[in-house]
């Protein structure tokens, strides 16, 4: 077998089903090598942004990891805002880069990104967690070997490159893969001396709160989570990326904490009478901490636990830090050191029937049932809640829209609620993330959350879905603006606001001429049908849902960013 086979075949061992890619005379033998490896099944995107993208939404619907390969050069430049949205959110994303011949580099070779010329290690290594060049044929297995491991580092987990010459893809290659253990993928550990403080900390404390980030979900610990908020009958907020990890109709769920989220999640970890907070995987960063509030602090006692120590920013000092994997931590806490909090459970569920219950989940509640036209966003994700069903993968774009419609949204499952608002978020990521996405579970409809403003970026990938026939429902938000940019304008003046319209392109057309089918909806009561029909094509759809740029429900994140100053230099 050739080289090009053998990283396949690694790829096909590790369970992986689709690779993304844009062809190039650099990676000319993975074309032959996926004939060979028939498993493995290639994915044509049209930008190698793009194909990175989809290999992200891959890697976090799957819970393993994406590949995408393009060639080096223009390929991993295009590549570059990917790899950097993988490298902020922790996401295993393997980058395969085609390389020039070997005896060709440094001599003015056409796209040559070697070291001796564009140098692409210079400007991708600080986004990397690592960065291999197979310079000799004979160091494949170990380069694959120590990438992976990289790549799936509890502390250092994020994308990798791998650059290789195509004379030496073409080598023949006798190398064996022994495949990684599953602990790599979700690694299991406790700091069980720190653990067993917790009981001792939270005692006495009767109003307790719990913030699960992602952690819980790279953790697989949604069901520990669960079976430990019903144990002892303690109120779950979650980050906007944990969004599902308690199903959002649960008694105990508070809903989002943070930018665009609920109102009882804010009213309830806001508290100043709140005893104790427990943050699991979340990693209080300015969107899920309402810009860094000292409010998040509770009465008594602030307990963090994250697989990395390294993690939590220091803008929070807790009173306990207990290192160790999300889902350890809560089996931990549900099988020992629970005498003090289950003291205090019945004085907790008085709380709860008193004061969290009697809280309105959401902001701007009117807005759900609205009958406005141009459509408000709040009456999509009331009509798509309507007709979908609970297991729904939903891509949440960076759209003011997007903002929205995630914020009324309920999501019921872990895995199945993926935004890029976390440092990053790139426009144009959600449908190019959701064909990944829905390539990663076929079996679960998927829905991608757009702008008219962000479909401007990679929008051309709908093209990719329609060819492939992949069957995304995408949602076209369409404002006719940069519609974040354009509420501020419109605080400044006509002339702002009016600098971020956009046409109103007729995406209907333009979605049909790429093989899409598509609708175009302009009242709120022809949304449901609309939807139920994309659903039962189970085919690529553009719904183009004329919208107004209504404010987004981000009040308590304004309220509190509003409030930062710089510190001044004494």
């Amino acid at each position: 077998m050739k080289l090009s086979e053998f990283i396949l075949d690694v790829f096909r061992t590790e369970k992986i089903s689709h690779v993304f890619m844009v062809p190039g005379v650099h990676v000319d033998p993975f074309m032959s090598a996926f004939k060979n490896i028939a498993e493995v099944t290639p994915i044509v995107a049209c930008h190698e942004g793009g194909a990175a993208f989809m290999a992200d939404g891959y890697s976090r619907v799957s819970g393993r990891f994406g590949v995408a390969i393009g060639i080096g050069g223009p390929g991993i430049t295009n590549m570059l805002t990917a790899i950097a949205l993988a490298h902020t959110d922790h996401i295993p994303v393997f980058t395969l880069t085609g390389e020039i011949k070997t005896y060709l580099a440094g001599r003015g070779t056409f796209q040559d990104s070697s070291s001796e010329f564009l140098n692409d290690a210079a400007f991708t290594l600080p986004l990397l967690s690592q960065k291999a060049t197979v310079n000799d044929p004979n160091l494949i297995e170990y380069q694959m070997q120590l990438l992976l491991r990289k790549m799936l580092s509890y502390c250092n987990r994020g994308p990798v490159n791998l650059s290789i010459p195509s004379n030496i893809a073409n080598t023949e290659s006798t190398f064996k893969y022994q495949p990684m253990s599953e602990s790599l993928y979700f690694p299991r550990f406790l700091d069980h001396a720190t653990a067993n403080q917790v009981s001792q900390k939270l005692k006495s404390c009767s109003k307790i709160a719990i913030l699960a980030g992602t952690g819980v979900v790279h953790s697989n610990a949604a069901s520990s989570l669960i079976k430990f908020a019903e144990t002892f009958s303690i109120p779950v907020a979650t980050t906007l990326t944990a969004k599902g990890v308690i199903p959002e109709d649960h008694p105990l769920s508070l809903g989002v904490f943070g930018w665009y989220g609920n109102k009882r999640a804010h009213d309830v970890v806001l508290r100043q009478d709140l005893d104790a907070l427990i943050v699991i995987g979340a990693r209080l960063h300015q969107p899920d901490t309402l810009t860094w509030t000292d409010d998040l602090l509770p009465k008594k006692t602030l307990i963090i636990n994250d697989i990395d120590e390294a993690s939590p920013f220091p803008n929070y000092h807790p009173d306990l830090f207990v290192l160790g994997d999300a889902k350890t931590f809560l089996d931990f806490l549900i099988q020992n050191n629970s005498q003090d909090i289950y003291e205090t459970t019945e004085k907790r569920r008085l709380w709860l029937e008193k004061i969290i219950f009697n809280i309105d989940r959401y902001y701007d509640l009117e807005n759900y049932t609205s009958e406005m036209i141009p459509i408000h966003p709040a009456r999509i994700a009331n009509e798509l809640q309507k007709v979908m069903p609970k297991e729904t993968i939903i891509f949440s774009g960076e759209g003011a829209g997007s903002f929205i419609v995630s914020h009324y949204w309920k999501s019921f499952f872990p895995r199945t609620f993926f935004s890029p608002v976390k440092y990053m978020s790139p426009m144009g990521w959600s449908v190019a993330a959701a064909i990944g996405g829905k390539l990663a579970n076929p079996n679960s409809p998927v829905v991608a959350l757009t702008g008219d403003g962000s479909l401007l970026m990679h929008g051309l990938e709908i093209q990719t879905a329609a060819r492939y026939n992949i069957p995304i429902i995408i949602l076209l938000m369409h404002n006719s603006a940069h519609g974040n940019p354009q509420l501020r304008g419109k605080m400044m003046g006509a002339y702002e606001e009016n600098f971020l319209k956009l046409p109103t392109h007729d995406w209907k057309k333009i979605a049909e001429g790429l093989g899409l089918i598509s609708f175009c909806v302009t009242e709120p009561q022809e949304l449901a049908p609309t939807f139920t029909k994309a659903l039962n094509l189970n085919k690529t759809v553009l719904i183009d849902i004329r919208c107004g740029n209504y404010s987004t429900p981000t009040y308590d994140f304004d309220r509190y960013y509003a409030s930062v100053q710089p510190k001044k230099i004494k």
